[in-house]
């Protein structure tokens, strides 16, 4: 029988070891417990319904438990009436750990603010349920110092009774037999309390991963039911050995902030949604696949889009991050470090003077990025040495983030490959081998692996205040939407703020009724290497929403910036006021075609194509310099009508030669029956048909053009009119 117990955690921390099964129930905080009495009201004192009572926390920074359960499950479920969607909710001590080897782990947990804050989830089989960290301000917390006091009717539920409080009114409410609320002085909003930390929120298992890290949650559910808040503190690192099926909350602080979902197997309509800046990194070793159906807008709605939303905490003006899609680049991933050492080392410079492909530039590259990797590091890191010590102190930094500017130099590669193709007067015009040299070495041929990208009804992915989209499926193509099903406007790739979107993928890129789009500046490259680019069919005509954006200042108030309308489908780099810079595109298709579709694609720069085929090339609108399109000739109207006198003249000429194709229609009936009477009649109508002679004319309209021919026996003027082929269909 599962009996779960309570903990009272103060100024301290718990921990708990067991062989079986281990519950648990939320944590109690000495301070905030349900009262035995209140005290006297002192505006009624004879009035027994009204009383006052004060509460504040005696957690601290170090307040906390750690769970481990040799060979069982970790079951942590609140207690009585906790809410996971509104502000009505029951917090843990701000440090929970719980290690489960030989099990699950099941959670519904919301750790309070603290800035040695930590959530640590490992578990050998599967990971359920919810788990947030809060980061609101200590301002708003009940402590010793700052306690809070609520007097009126303390009857749960019951604020417009409350006469007199320090508090807000959610606090005024939650009390009774649940205890108080932790946050007494505002609601719990996200913060930057954990901005420099280093340890992210993490979330292990051997099995599935199928919870929700974070929450956003409604902050007034009486009054405004609509108003949400983002209850989230740190990165977040989540990793199944099989699945992931989850949903996340997340907030990074800094630009260097890396959140990550990697599944071993396959990710599954996930939706993500992040705030900060960084990147969000999701990652499959087979397949991403996202297929929710949701047409509901609204924040906490869980429908397969993993989206960027830019700052929250006020006063951030920093660009909102970045996200990057990887699928089935097998168990090992991309070569990012063989990569590395290949282009950002001066001595791999090929000799010019040579072709690439000369034995003598074997494993040599075009360019070296020697250069780019300083100017990287000073502006990400602050990095203050030379030149000569770069490359060292790149190897040093942790590999997530070695990894991002790996993938800036592998789509640099993959554009010049792209443009090289096309220039007729650079040294490798009309071959690709630049781009291949990239593509092998950071997806060598011996990798095992096999997945592909798909993003049908509501899902998208969609940055809004900046960051880039990154698509890598080296073993596999990028489906988004299908034809037939008209998609909500949060589908797609789309960056709404400054971001360039860059894909590569093995097989095709096909977009259905969907949309590749930046809005506000940015470049696409998409580079398919055995398979197609085709734009889709959607309609020029649909409109994609873009929410205003709330730039938040260090007094709480809130500017609005109302952002441009973008329409249509397709690929379309949009420039839509004159201070956004113009984007370009770049399509690379090796093997495949390129076409536009009936949605088209258009670009605010330049565009360069390079594939077998293009087609639909009267569909491409392009505002600056085209290489690789083939031009498309309009009829010569004017010759035409210089030569229509002529033909009219050869007409009386050539009618002799068709006379023999202005001859009436020759259409052979045969009557089998009409249907109804009885054998009777039957009986007199084949004896009419026998006394028939079989030369015996048969009456019509020799003028008529409908002739028929073989109502009786044929003769030798008849089988003149047939065709050879007619005469041969004849039965004899």
């Amino acid at each position: 029988m599962f009996s779960p117990f309570g903990l009272a955690v103060g100024d301290g921390a718990i921990s708990l070891t067991t062989r079986g099964d281990l519950g648990l129930l939320t944590a109690t905080d000495p301070g905030r417990t349900a009262p035995l009495g209140s005290g006297t009201a002192t505006n009624d004192p004879s009035d027994p319904t009204l009383g006052s009572n004060t509460a504040f926390s005696l957690w601290t920074d170090r307040s906390g438990y750690a769970l481990f359960s040799g060979g069982g499950d970790i079951v942590q479920i609140p207690r009585n009436l906790s809410s996971t969607t509104t502000a009505f909710r029951l917090h843990d001590p701000g440090r929970f750990s719980a290690v489960a080897p030989a099990g699950s782990i099941v959670t519904q947990i919301v750790l309070a603010p603290s800035r040695d804050g930590a959530l640590e989830l490992f578990a050998g089989g599967s990971l359920f349920g919810q788990a947030s960290m809060s980061s609101g301000a200590a301002s708003s917390l009940a402590t010793p110092f700052q306690p809070l006091w609520v007097e009126g009717n303390l009857v749960w539920g019951n604020s417009p009774a409350v006469t007199n409080s320090n508090g807000f009114q959610i606090a005024n409410v939650w009390g009774g037999a649940v205890g108080f609320s932790l946050f007494g002085f505002a609601v719990d909003a996200a913060t930057n309390l954990h901005a420099g930390a280093s340890d992210p929120i993490r979330a292990y298992a051997f099995g599935d991963v199928m919870m929700q890290i974070g929450s956003v949650i409604q902050t007034d559910p009486f009054n405004n039911p609509d108003l949400f808040t983002l209850v989230a503190a740190k990165p977040v690192d989540i990793r199944a050995g099989r699945d992931v099926l989850a949903s996340g909350f997340i907030l990074n602080n800094s630009a260097s902030d890396i959140s990550n979902v990697s599944a071993g197997r396959d990710l599954l309509n996930t939706t993500l949604k992040i705030w900060g800046p960084g990147l969000l990194q999701v990652s499959a070793g087979r397949n991403i696949y996202q297929a929710l159906g949701s047409r509901i807008v609204r924040i906490d709605q869980l429908d397969s889009t993993i989206n960027s939303y830019g700052p929250i905490v006020a006063g951030d003006r920093q660009p909102g991050a970045g996200i990057l899609l990887t699928a089935g680049a097998g168990s090992q991933g991309p070569s990012y470090a063989d990569f590395a050492a290949r282009y950002l080392d001066p001595r791999n410079l090929a000799d010019p003077a040579l072709p690439l492909l000369n034995p003598a530039n074997a494993g040599k590259v075009v360019k070296t990025y020697e250069a780019e990797l300083l100017t990287w590091l000073r502006a990400r890191f602050g990095y203050q040495g030379s030149a000569a010590d770069a490359l060292a102190y790149f190897w040093s930094l942790p590999i997530d983030q070695q990894h991002v500017f790996v993938r800036m130099v592998y789509f640099d590669e993959l554009k010049a490959g792209g443009r090289e193709y096309t220039d007729p007067t650079g040294p490798r015009s009309g071959s690709y081998v630049r781009g291949r040299a990239a593509i092998a070495a950071l997806f060598p041929a011996d990798a095992s692996g096999a997945g592909s990208v798909t993003l049908l009804n509501s899902a998208g992915i969609h940055t809004e205040r900046g960051g880039d989209v990154q698509v890598l499926a080296p073993a596999g193509g990028l489906t988004i939407g299908v034809e037939g099903v008209v998609p909500p406007w949060t589908t797609g790739l789309l960056t709404q703020g400054e971001g360039d979107i860059q894909v590569f993928s093995r097989d095709s890129v096909l977009l259905g009724l969907s949309r590749v789009f930046t809005t506000f500046g940015g470049d696409i490259l998409i580079w398919s290497e055995l398979g197609d680019i085709n734009a889709g069919r959607g309609a020029k005509t649909g409109l994609v929403y873009t929410p205003p954006r709330r730039v938040y200042d260090d007094y709480g108030n809130v500017t609005l910036s109302p952002q441009t309308p973008s329409s249509g489908a397709g690929i379309a780099t949009l420039s839509p006021i004159p201070q956004v810079p113009a984007g370009d595109i770049d399509l690379i298709a090796p093997l495949g075609t390129i076409d536009a579709g009936e949605a088209g694609i258009r670009a605010s720069g330049n565009i360069n194509l390079a594939a077998l085929q293009i087609v639909n090339a009267a569909n491409i609108a392009v505002q600056g310099t085209t290489t690789g399109l083939p031009t498309v000739q309009a009829p010569n109207i004017t010759a035409g009508l210089a030569s229509t006198n002529a033909t009219a003249a050869t007409q009386q000429s050539a009618a002799p030669k068709t006379a023999a194709n202005d001859q009436p229609s020759i259409i052979i009936v045969e009557f089998l029956g009409f249907g109804g009477g009885d054998r009777n009649g039957d009986d007199d109508k084949d004896r009419r048909r026998s006394q028939l002679r079989p030369d015996e004319p048969r009456s019509q309209d020799p003028s008529s053009p409908v002739q028929v021919i073989g109502a009786g026996a044929l003769d030798q003027a008849a089988l003149d009119r047939l065709t050879p082929q007619e005469r041969q269909r004849l039965v004899h």
